[in-house]
């Protein structure tokens, strides 16, 4: 059972590495291939539309022709699409795989989390794995400037794509011997039933969708402020990044286990205040800063609202869910993630970049993430108090949460 439950971890951080891995390595790209300026974000932004846009198809597909098989479709494609990547010899072939990537992990994301939880019934033991779940995307959020920085400085830019395929690989192989297929029911009535009315879903979808872009846009000022005005290598860039993953990998698997006795509600309020507390922290920063005294603290404020916050928002966004609907609930719930990764990063670097370039940039985008993430505080209170907390929840109980 460990080793199903980390084969699909082990998937999913790998799929949200992708998101992040290109941040510390663009210039070396652009360079490489000779991509004009104006095109230089295709090389993210496609693999997260493709990714986001098709992922309540790949978690339908999951349910209709099994989550096992549509899940190691998916991650072939993707691992074939990484190799096509790390061979592009011009824009429009990175441009191409980076789409194509984001067509595989469409198919693996929402199958990964389908087939956890089509080991788990509802309750104590499910909210534990999905903290661990969640670690796995917040911790690859993080990480992936960590990763992309050091593979960069010492492999070169095409080794971020390479390291993909023998981790696909290894996947495929294990998930056939330790994974069991699981289907759902009646794809029209599943697509009329599942999260129609139901407050919980369209909270944790809300909430997550607020978190996912604000951190996005918070990672990229960083990145550009230790890049620039505080003159950081690529390398440099990605070990700073290294204690703000240590505190995710920490509380994360926290949250999962103390959401049975505070609750979704109140872990979600908890860790969204924090994140907020710590963007507008680095919107202090300057041109005379440093990195542990004007970046790191906001950074692992943020870190640890975003550990305590994972976890309850994905549990209040699958409450009451049937199991047959699990594919398609966890299509919605990462379709929220990857076009709030996308939506939010475009609102906030524009409303920066319309301020000012640099700094100035830096500090209002800082605070817009801020008011943003307090905005999902606010948002998540709607959320039923039982949510998470089993033994409180008895049937008569659990029928308000869809009203």
């Amino acid at each position: 059972m460990r080793l199903a439950v980390g084969v699909l971890c082990a998937a999913q951080f790998m799929l949200i590495v992708d998101v992040v891995v290109l941040n510390v390595a663009l210039p070396s790209i652009q360079h490489g291939l000779a991509i004009p300026e104006g095109q230089l974000a295709l090389a993210g932004v496609l693999y997260t539309l493709t990714f986001g846009l098709l992922l309540i198809a790949g978690g339908r597909a999951g349910d209709v022709y099994g989550r096992l098989r549509v899940f190691q479709i998916g991650l072939g494609v993707f691992t074939l699409a990484s190799a096509l990547a790390a061979i592009a010899q011009a824009p429009w072939q990175l441009f191409a795989s980076r789409a194509l990537q984001g067509v595989g992990a469409a198919m693996v994301s929402p199958n990964t989390l389908a087939l956890v939880t089509a080991m788990f019934e509802e309750g104590e033991k499910r909210n534990r794995v999905l903290g661990f779940w969640g670690a796995t995307g917040s911790i690859g959020a993080i990480s992936g400037q960590l990763i992309g920085g050091v593979l960069t400085e010492f492999l070169g830019w095409r080794s971020i794509f390479l390291i993909n395929i023998p981790i696909g690989v290894a996947g495929m192989l294990i998930a056939a011997r330790v994974l069991t297929e699981s289907r759902g029911g009646s794809p029209i009535r599943a697509a009329v039933r599942a999260l129609s009315g139901n407050k919980a879903v369209q909270t944790g979808n809300v909430v997550l969708a607020l978190i996912a872009g604000t951190t996005a846009a918070t990672l990229f000022f960083s990145t550009l402020y230790l890049q620039g005005p505080l003159g950081y290598s690529p390398m440099a860039v990605g070990f700073g990044f290294a204690p703000v993953t240590v505190v995710v990998l920490l509380v994360s698997p926290l949250a999962g286990r103390l959401v049975g006795k505070l609750g979704a509600r109140n872990l979600m309020l908890c860790g969204t205040i924090l994140s907020a507390a710590g963007m507008a922290y680095l919107a202090l920063i300057d041109s005379n800063g440093n990195y542990f005294a004007d970046v790191l603290p906001g950074l692992l404020a943020v870190a640890a609202g975003n550990g305590l916050a994972f976890a309850p928002t994905m549990i209040t966004a699958t409450t009451g869910v049937a199991a047959d609907d699990q594919g398609l609930a966890y299509g919605v719930l990462n379709t929220s993630q990857e076009l709030g990764t996308a939506a939010g990063m475009a609102v906030i670097t524009g409303i920066a970049t319309a301020v000012g370039a640099g700094i100035g940039g830096y500090q209002v985008g800082y605070l817009v993430a801020a008011g943003l993430v307090a905005l999902a505080a606010v948002v998540a209170l709607r959320t039923p108090g039982t949510v998470g907390r089993p033994a409180l929840t008895e049937p008569a109980e659990r029928a308000r949460i869809d009203t």
